[in-house]
């Protein structure tokens, strides 16, 4: 030992061999041996700067040497016994209570003394550990509530008394005392082999008791070939470590403070041991000051921390000009803000992150090589070339991780079902432009899926939000509901009463900002309102994992009480808005007034201006939550009484029916009047805005000139110059990609342009399209065809947002237009589609300035939907029959949802436009080839799964005419490839519909053999289905989050409430002998269940063979649903 650390260039160092021949505890007397004086470990005696204690390898090796003998005298008794590590000492006596057991030949286990009674003893008896080596504070506390966990069983459980630093490091105590030579420790009678567990390591926890990980000899080894470790003797600069933050009995903290010394042969920097001054003195706890402090006094010139002293570092510029003396600084086990990351870089520090966890070690390559390394790379990470990879798309432009195990890497747990391998969960985005790098964007199970279908990526949130010096830990949470929200936890130093509404608020205005930044990266849904900030009490401090992450999933279910009162609370909330003083008169100019400024609360700062669609503006389902409840929130306050009364008529879709400031401010005062008159549908007023947008969209086509129907004349069909090209819009989605996967199969088709829209989060469109397919069972290597050309624009901007170039050279090749993109939400009004209405004129223009050879129109497929009749009346007594396949010119037909609405304005431009064009009315589309997908969110999936929970499933009078996807693409395909003009309109639902009943027995079937256990469900009334859900809405429980899950029907109410009237009125019509047909003027007529209007479909049959031939929907195709939604885990909840 020695006062100052040596010379690189004095000590000639030899690194150990890693490949097998010699074990970690041969290593330390290969160290002893070739490299006894190099530094092991150094740390400052005192507060004198230079005043460095060296601890070297011989040091090092004669210090477990003796802890051996005292841990297991003479090598007595049986080898491989697991002995608990729950010690709270200093980090250099930690990691020599774990190198001094396996060259006892025992089995250390370190665990967190984080961890409850109940998770040590679920850890030690699977590993059969009867022996834990504990410090007195945790032997009197924690192992004592383990032995009265144990009382009941005969578990036995023996406390070792840990060595005193005196017996250690005798030398370390005092600078003169004498140290006697060492004992040598009895060599082991047969060496241990590669496969045999070297030591036990935990896991964090997070998703319940922590479990035990084994390590052996060979993962070990691997472990020392990993960057982190290999990489660090070749670096050009001689390195001293900064270790001393890292927790030992973490992975990281092994692999620095033992492992790197080791095999890299670099000294790693301690805290001073606090058992210098007594035998039960507590270690250092680190924390940004005495760290960065420490990193001055010992001159390290790298150091490994969370990125939590990073982002507290990072707002002091004298912490910054430390940290920009450091060759680099490394961040793991959790995620940095890119403001922070990115203002630091800037500021000429070199950040690297480390990616890593217990079942891999620490894997990513975090030593940058000062030859290649790029600064503002920093939030990106690399994996070794010796690690086997494959990545999984998860559908969102993100990968899961999996390591697969290789000969040049094994990873300690494999869980694969295929491979032998490793799942990570981990989610990662790939570099735009760089092959190879990564970034870790969240967990699989992290991924919070809103009640929408959208996905959240919490990580980058929670990291821009942890920026905030006031923040100590953030958690997004949402999962099946509408909005995000966020659980914060104040820092230290900045606490507040959570029952103190003034302190909240103070809070949450002192952290908005940073809220802010997070919303500015993150799509529209999931924005955080500040009303969705939960605080949380310093009595009930977040749950956190033995290395001081929080542990998500256990912190939410920890606060499940906090956050459902809080959806409450917000959704109907009595105070929202009460800061924002009435108008001073109930005229429509002073209401604008009023409600511009609860709009700047919603609407991050900005006004809206009074003539435009809110939802054209940033607006979007949530916004109008929180506007209506302001509103509400507003009236309540007043002090006058018949105020506080309207308040209660402010009707749920408000905003949505009213989505101008203008038209809101007329509706408020209409309300305040005590006309009630603006919840009711004004069937004139929708229908004046619907010819008003018809006419102004089509002004200047040409009219109807061009559709001569099926006996006209011959159109093109693009084989006459060399094949087609089409413009197909929204093929991401699942019709788009059934419609992909038909024209790129096509002989007849030299081009197809994939039109989309950006996704507003970075995902590249062709990963978007091929998660998709993924998705589907589609075959991916079609993606790769030389046909396809992706596109990414917007259809609303002039010349569909695209390079001149691009737009000229679509508009001088393309032969149809398949116009598929569409925006689906039915809670908006019309006035909110209006920018999907103008983006099918603007492509309606582009097919009618095409100028390629050898045709002289477009042809223009649009898919429309059965929404734009659906006024239409669907009861059989009131004689209006099926709706029919042509251009329906009464608007009135088509009032309800905007979504709709915009729909039929559509239909009615292109009748108008002039080009040989036809509008699809597209059914409900059920599952198809190969797999049966049908999206979890719709409607029916919803009350299967719903009726799986409940025990029953719904029968139903009539029929369904439901449509296979695949089969609604080749329709539409067959006449825009037809040999004549095609219709202006055709119906598309299934010519040949089936029995309802028809569809759930094959479905209770699939259900009793795949989720229910062989026991098929009873099949009742849909009105006594009904009552049953309603029923279970009152319950207590109806609007936590896990029965949401299990019974997603109670988000749909009302429209279930609707189908179950719709089937009762059919059921009394129905004659005794067929209960799916409706007894009208004395004949028996098929009728659609639950309500659908019923469609011709006799001009479909005429121009699509595949209309004319579709089979019935058959009982293997209802089976085939119930196995896609079973693998993509609907029923996991139920």
């Amino acid at each position: 030992m020695s006062g100052t650390s040596h010379s690189p260039k004095d000590l000639n160092l030899q690194c150990p061999p890693k490949d097998g021949s010699l074990n970690h505890a041969e290593v330390l007397e290969f160290n002893a041996k070739h490299n006894p004086d190099a530094p092991f470990w150094m740390f400052a005696r005192d507060a004198e700067v230079d005043d460095l204690v060296t601890i070297s390898h011989r040091e090092f090796r004669d210090a477990c040497h003796r802890v051996a003998h005292i841990l297991r005298p003479r090598r007595a008794g049986p080898e491989r016994q697991v002995v608990g590590i729950i010690a709270n000492s200093d980090s250099i006596l930690y990691q020599t209570y774990v190198m001094s057991m396996i060259v006892a030949g025992m089995v250390p286990f370190p665990i967190s003394q984080r961890n409850s009674a109940p998770a040590v003893v679920s850890m030690i008896t699977k590993v059969s550990c009867h022996h834990i080596l504990a410090t007195p504070d945790v032997a009197s506390t924690l192992i004592h509530d383990v032995k009265r966990e144990l009382e009941a069983s005969d578990y036995a459980v023996h406390v070792i008394d840990p060595p005193e630093l005196a017996l250690v490091f005798p030398q370390v105590v005092s600078k003169d005392a004498s140290v006697p030579p060492v004992e040598e420790y009895p060599a082991v009678g047969q060496r241990p082999s590669l496969s045999e567990v070297m030591v036990y390591l935990h896991s964090s926890g997070s998703t319940g008791f922590p479990k035990p990980i084994p390590q052996t000899y060979q993962t070990s080894l691997d472990w020392t070939h990993l960057p982190c470790i290999h990489d660090v003797p070749s670096y050009p600069t001689f390195l001293r470590v900064g270790g001393m933050s890292l927790p030992s009995f973490h992975t990281l903290g092994l692999e620095t403070q033992l492992y790197m010394p080791m095999f890299a042969l670099r000294p790693v920097v301690h805290f001073r041991p606090s058992a210098l001054d007594s035998y039960t003195a507590l270690p250092v706890v680190p924390n940004a000051d005495n760290l960065i402090e420490y990193i001055k006094k010992t001159k390290v010139n790298t150091v490994t921390v969370v990125p939590s002293f990073v982002e507290q570092w990072a707002s002091n510029p004298r912490h910054i000009e430390v940290l920009k003396g450091l060759e680099f600084v490394v961040f793991s086990g959790g995620p940095l803000s890119l403001k922070c990351g990115n203002q630091l870089t800037a500021a000429g520090v070199c950040l690297t992150s480390l990616y890593g966890a217990t079942e891999f070690a620490a894997a990513a390559c975090c030593v940058p090589d000062p030859h290649t390394h790029v600064c503002e790379d920093w939030a990106w990470t690399r994996l070794p070339d010796i690690m086997k990879t494959r990545w999984i798309s998860q559908g969102d432009g993100t990968y899961e991780l999996h390591i697969l195990t290789s000969d040049t890497f094994r990873p300690s747990v494999e869980n694969l079902p295929d491979v032998r391998g490793y799942a990570t969960s981990d989610v990662f985005a790939k570099h735009p432009t760089k092959e190879g790098f990564w970034r870790i964007v969240g967990r699989a199970d992290d991924v919070i899926i809103l009640s929408t279908g959208e996905k959240t990526v919490p990580l980058p949130m929670e990291g821009a939000i942890l920026a905030n010096p006031a923040v100590g830990g953030v958690v997004l949470f949402g999962r099946e509901r509408t909005q995000i929200g966020a659980l914060v936890e104040p820092r230290p130093g900045y606490e507040v009463d959570v029952n103190d509404p003034a302190q909240i608020a103070k809070f949450r205005n002192l952290i908005w900002p940073d809220v802010e930044e997070a919303n500015k990266d993150a799509p529209a849904f999931s924005r955080i309102f500040k009303e969705m900030i939960l605080v949380v009490s310093t009595d009930k401090p977040m749950l956190r994992a033995g290395k001081g992450t929080v542990n998500k999933k256990a912190t939410v279910k920890y606060y499940e009480p906090e956050i459902n009162e809080l959806y409450e609370t917000v959704l109907a909330s009595a105070s929202a808005g009460a800061d924002v003083p009435l108008p001073e008169s109930w005229t429509p100019g002073a209401v604008e007034t009023w409600l511009q400024t609860h709009i700047e609360h919603v609407n991050s700062g900005k006004k809206a201006a009074p003539e435009v669609d809110l939802f054209a503006q940033g607006f979007d389902s949530l916004s109008a939550t929180f506007l209506r409840n302001r509103i509400i929130g507003s009236l309540k306050h007043a002090s006058d009484p018949e105020l506080r009364e309207h308040a209660n008529k402010v009707s749920q879709n408000v905003v949505f029916a009213n989505p101008t400031v203008r038209q809101l401010a007329q509706a408020v005062c209409a309300i305040v009047r005590g006309d009630v008159s603006e919840a009711a549908v004004d069937v004139t007023y929708h229908v004046d805005a619907i010819e008003a947008m018809v006419a102004k969209y089509s002004a200047g086509l040409p009219g109807s000139v061009g559709n001569v129907g099926l006996n006209g004349h011959a159109g093109v069909n693009g084989k006459d110059h060399g094949g087609s090209t089409v413009l197909l819009t929204g093929s991401t989605g699942a019709l788009g990609s059934e419609l992909l996967v038909e024209l790129l199969g096509r002989d007849d088709v030299r081009t197809v342009y994939a039109f989309n829209r950006s996704s507003g989060r970075g995902e590249p469109l062709h990963e978007r399209q091929s998660a998709s397919f993924e998705q589907r069972g589609f075959d991916t290597e079609l993606l790769k065809s030389d046909k396809l050309v992706f596109v990414e624009g917007d259809t609303t901007q002039d010349k569909l947002g695209l390079s001149d170039d691009l737009y000229e050279k679509i508009r001088s090749s393309a032969t149809h237009i398949i116009h598929n993109a569409w925006r689906v939400d039915f809670n908006l009004a019309l006035s909110s589609f209006e920018s999907q209405v103008r983006g099918a004129r603007n492509l309606i223009n582009l097919a009618h300035t095409a100028k390629f050879s050898g045709q002289s129109r477009v042809r223009f497929m649009f898919a429309s939907s059965i929404s734009a009749a659906q006024a239409w009346p669907w009861d059989p007594r009131e004689g209006a029959g099926s709706v029919p396949e042509d251009v329906i010119a009464d608007g009135r037909w088509a009032v309800g949802n905007g979504y709709g609405e915009g729909k039929y304005v559509t239909e009615r431009i292109l009748a108008q436009s002039g080009l040989p064009a036809t509008s699809f009315r597209i059914g409900q589309m059920s599952g198809g080839p190969p797999r049966g997908a049908w999206s979890t969110t719709e409607w029916f999936p919803i009350i299967v799964q719903s009726s799986v929970s409940m025990g029953l499933l719904p029968d139903a009078a009539g029929v369904a005419s439901w449509l296979p996807m695949e089969a609604v693409a080749r329709a539409m395909l067959d006449v825009a490839f037809a040999p004549v003009e095609p219709p202006s309109v055709l119906n598309l639902v299934h010519p040949r519909a089936t029995r309802w009943s028809d569809l759930i027995a094959p479905i209770n079937g699939a259900l009793a053999r795949t989720v229910t256990g062989e026991k098929e469900l009873p099949v009742v009334p849909f009105a006594e289905w009904f009552a049953e859900l309603e029923r279970r809405s009152q319950s207590k429980d109806a609007g936590d989050e896990a029965e949401i899950r299990r019974l997603p029907a109670l988000k749909l109410l009302d429209f279930m409430r609707n189908l179950a009237r719709a089937d009762t009125t059919l059921r009394s019509l129905a004659p005794s002998s067929n209960v799916d047909s409706a007894n009208v003027g004395g004949a028996d007529v098929d009728v659609e269940s639950v309500g659908f209007q019923p469609f011709a479909t006799t001009k479909a049959q005429q121009a699509s063979k595949t209309m004319r031939t579709l089979a019935p929907l058959t009982a293997r195709e209802a089976a085939r649903w119930v196995e896609y939604w079973n693998s993509v885990g609907m029923f996991s909840e139920v």
